[in-house]
């Protein structure tokens, strides 16, 4: 072959040669965190693990790592690595695969690799939770038993309301003063299960104390009603935070204002009778007394009969009712009570005084 002709080829191969050996060229690994020597393309990791992404970039003006940074400037060369955790959306279980792609460029030529990292998020906390029976009678000497197992949470991740941190498997026995509901949070890899049971407390009854027409004294009948709530008198007050409200009542029958004292009379006689028959003498400051008079009567004739022959009617209306608060809300329906159309709101007396009528 002709010299002339041999020469132009063998500049075009050192053009051509020249010019690969400038382009820019990128390579990527990734390896676990603790491991130094196993340099991947790909793996897999726990959620709450971390790993390492490693890059060798050459003959490169700019490099970006998607996920990682954005275009950086560097001169000619970058070997470095970086510290990952990835952190998926909860709740689990799932495998979320995170894409890993640089690129370098120099000029108008570009170079790209990629590595793929596969986080598992396990399922969220696995929870049993039971209570041995969902009513319990305060009246009685019942309580209830909590019972829970829990799988896949944190060690100190586990809460019951009311009873706060709990193991991972437990029980306990309660015997709580008002309804109470029992929830349990737990807290793991794969997110956070609650699950929630409800204890119903049934308040011990006061039956109501009823009195004879125009009268305030504590007859046999009386005192017979007042035996009887007895033991949920004693029962209540066990919680310190028990107040009791004594209301007076009248049928409707009379004036206003005559009723008023009435009712009130009914209210301080029958507090005197139990602070006496029952020793109540020291809790005095929980009680209090309050008349109604007429206010709450529900029997209400047209024409009232001063003196009817039949006095059933008017009978449930002439009491005096017994109403447990707790931190100022009724036990039993759990609102504030009110004192509204009601005269003579006092703490009980502390010493014995019965009040005639008549």
């Amino acid at each position: 072959m002709n010299t002339k002709h041999i020469l132009p080829i063998i500049l075009v191969f050192v053009l051509l040669g020249t010019g690969c050996a400038s382009d820019p060229t990128v390579s990527l690994f990734i390896r676990d965190n603790a491991d130094n020597s196993a340099r991947q393309k790909s793996m897999e990791m726990a959620i709450g693990d971390s790993a390492v992404i490693g890059w060798d970039a050459k003959n490169t003006e700019q490099l970006s790592i998607s996920n990682l940074f954005s275009a950086r400037n560097i001169e000619n060369a970058s070997i470095d690595s970086s510290g990952i955790s990835p952190r998926p959306s909860l709740p689990g279980p799932k495998t979320q695969k995170y894409e890993y792609i640089a690129t370098a460029s120099k000029g108008e030529k570009i170079a790209r690799d990629t590595v793929t990292l596969s986080v598992v998020v396990p399922a969220p906390p696995q929870v049993e939770f039971k209570i041995s029976t969902d009513k319990i009678n305060l009246s009685k000497p019942e309580s209830a038993t909590v019972s829970w197992n829990v799988t896949g949470a944190f060690e100190d991740q586990i809460t019951i309301s009311g009873l706060g941190k709990v193991a991972a498997k437990g029980e306990k026995t309660v015997r709580p003063k008002e309804s109470q509901q029992y929830a349990l949070t737990a807290v793991g890899k794969g997110g956070t299960t609650s699950k929630s049971l409800t204890l119903i407390v049934v308040i011990p009854e006061l039956q109501n104390v009823l009195f004879a027409y125009d009268r305030a004294d504590i007859d046999g009948s009386a005192r017979e009603q007042f035996n009887r709530n007895l033991d949920s008198i004693k029962t209540l007050l066990e919680d310190p935070k028990v107040k009791i409200i004594v209301e007076g009542h009248c049928d409707v029958r009379g004036g206003a204002s005559y009723n008023y004292r009435l009712g009130y009379k009914r209210a301080n006689n029958a507090w005197n009778y139990m602070s006496e028959q029952f020793n109540l003498s020291d809790d005095y400051r929980r009680f209090k007394l309050i008349s109604y008079g007429k206010a709450k009567a529900n029997y209400k004739p047209r024409v009232p009969d001063v003196y009817p022959s039949n006095d059933s009617q008017y009978q449930p209306d002439r009491n005096v009712t017994f109403i447990p608060t707790l931190r100022g809300k009724r036990m039993d329906n759990d609102r504030w009570y009110s004192r509204s159309q009601g005269s003579s709101y006092r703490t009980a007396p502390r010493s014995s005084r019965f009040m005639e009528h008549k």
